[in-house]
């Protein structure tokens, strides 16, 4: 019968750490101080009943260097948690081995996707990267200067490109070389969602009518509130039908906002403008919704002199009366207008032009006096 009253063998003068798992099983680790050395380990076996029963045996244990490539991943792990899908991601692995105990030729290292609770089963990892490139190749040093345990590395890098991660996703890549493998989690910041943008009055006329706009029912999964809320029109002065989005000044970037003044819409006869609202939460994802309402134009032409003379007044009176978020709703509006119909001025008369220029400088005149 074996006894043993030990788990853990002492042993100062070895380079091995040794285990007794269980009575008859003991576990041998190597360390670093180990490589390339040899250490001699007696087992001894004693009886139970007639303690000066004794067998013993020696083995010889030699540990050499490690065929393996030690694979460590670069990149933090915080720096991958709850990362922006919008935006590149790049995981950074340095793959190390020693040349004298490497295999002959190239050497491949290679990424690869295991798993992953949002992506399309078609799409491949090729098409999730940048470069559409997952392995490199290459060719370990073997120099006769290089001794049996010098190293040589390589830096392999994974480049997802933008926008490949999903929202609220989990993926899981793993880079392998020969038999070596390492696995690295990464996880996309879950953006606003579920929420639509309203506008009221529907319908209205510019510089006349003012509008409400809120955005009702958005949530974040993740609760990275407060949750921002940013308000834009759209416009299309170049004929291509492309929208270009132009913010509405607003003091707060809360979920509601009054008393707008509105450019007119797009084109006639519907006159839809394009309105939309940009969520933003505290780790900076964007999600977006989009309505749309019936702005008609102002009664008369920005090239006749007695509209121009009554816009002229509205910016007065509202830089003398109004906050000057207001004043900036109104600028934006009149900017809006004056891109939108500048073709117009083409065919103008001369005291339209001066009265335009006059408009402008007080616009000019009026921003300075706000800032």
């Amino acid at each position: 019968v074996s006894e043993s009253s030990l788990s853990r063998l002492v042993l100062p003068q070895c380079m091995l750490n040794l285990t007794m798992t269980s009575a008859s099983v003991v576990q041998v680790d190597t360390t670093s101080r180990s490589v390339n050395t040899s250490s001699a380990v007696t087992l001894m076996v004693r009886d139970g009943r007639h303690r000066w029963r004794v067998a013993s045996k020696v083995v010889e244990i030699r540990v050499v260097a490690s065929r393996r490539p030690v694979i460590t991943i670069l990149t933090r792990e915080s720096a991958l948690t709850r990362v922006d899908g919008r935006k590149e991601v790049t995981i950074e692995a340095n793959v190390m081995l020693r040349p004298a105990s490497s295999a002959a030729g190239a050497l491949t290292a290679s990424w690869s996707l295991l798993s992953s609770t949002m992506a399309d089963p078609s799409v491949s990892l090729v098409g999730m990267t940048k470069d559409n490139r997952t392995s490199l190749s290459w060719v370990p040093s073997t120099s006769s200067s290089s001794s049996s345990s010098s190293l040589t590395s390589m830096l392999v890098s994974l480049q997802l490109r933008a926008q490949a991660l999903q929202s609220g996703g989990y993926y899981l890549f793993r880079l392998a070389c020969e038999e070596a493998t390492a696995d690295v989690a990464v996880t996309v910041n879950a953006v606003p969602f579920g929420g639509v943008v309203t506008v009221s009055p529907r319908t209205g006329r510019t510089l006349e009518t003012s509008f409400s706009m809120s955005a009702l029912n958005w949530q974040d999964v993740d609760g990275d509130y407060p949750l921002n809320y940013e308000f834009g029109t759209g416009e299309s002065a170049d004929g291509t039908g492309s929208v270009t989005w132009v913010s509405i000044p607003s003091v707060t970037s809360q979920w509601f906002i009054a008393n707008v003044l509105l450019p007119p819409g797009l084109s006639a006869p519907s006159f839809m403008l394009p309105i939309r609202c940009v969520v933003t939460d505290a780790l900076d994802g964007t999600g977006m919704a989009y309505g749309n309402a019936t702005v008609k134009p102002m009664n008369g032409s920005l090239t006749d002199a007695r509209t121009i003379e009554k816009m002229i007044a509205m910016v007065a009176n509202v830089s003398a009366s109004s906050s000057t978020v207001a004043f900036q709703q109104v600028a934006n509006v009149m900017a809006a207008l004056y891109r939108r119909e500048l073709p117009s001025f083409s065919a103008a008369s001369t005291g339209s032009l001066s009265q335009s220029l006059v408009l402008a400088s007080t616009l000019v005149s009026y921003v300075n006096a706000s800032l």
